[in-house]
């Protein structure tokens, strides 16, 4: 059951980031991103990196794509649409997406054949568990020793978006 979940989610991050690929409305393409950084965030959760799948959610999907939606709605502009559709796309275009999925293919192969799912098993078996859970000890460093430097990076983010909101009101 596990396995076919994250198979589900892979094919999920695939798909969205196809049509991330694909789509020209740039509103759509942002929200094929959520789905790619959400899905990648629940790999990571698989994985076993819970303060990095939480990280993933809060900074990009939280941070950066609201950011970017909302520059693209402060800006005002209308973007054109689209000039040609998938069934118009040039020949050019349309070898090079099949020169990438074959490309893609062929490393998916090679990592397949690479890595027997055996060995995955064994290593996950053997890895150390840590004495203390990561997402405490990085807790405990960031209101400790680097304090200053996580405070001196909310300023520079702040910053950053005041300037983001001025340059898109100008």
């Amino acid at each position: 059951m596990v396995t076919v979940l994250f198979y589900a989610l892979l094919g999920l991050a695939g798909l969205a980031l196809v049509y991330v690929l694909l789509t020209r409305n740039l509103v759509r393409t942002l929200i094929g991103l959520l789905f790619v950084l959400l899905a990648q965030a629940a790999l990571y959760a698989f994985a076993g990196a819970d303060v990095l799948a939480v990280s993933q959610v809060i900074v990009y999907v939280g941070g950066v794509l609201v950011l970017l939606l909302f520059g693209v709605m402060l800006t005002g502009r209308r973007l054109p649409a689209a000039q040609a559709t998938v069934g118009e796309m040039p020949r050019t275009e349309l070898r090079s997406v099949g020169a990438g999925v074959v490309v893609v293919g062929v490393l998916m192969w090679a990592l397949v054949q690479a890595v027997p799912p055996e060995a995955l098993r064994v290593a996950a078996a053997e890895a150390p568990r840590a004495a203390e859970p990561l997402a405490q000890l990085i807790g405990h460093l960031s209101l400790t020793d680097y304090l200053l430097g996580f405070e001196l990076l909310s300023i520079v983010l702040l910053v950053a978006l005041v300037g983001a909101a001025r340059i898109a009101r100008a």
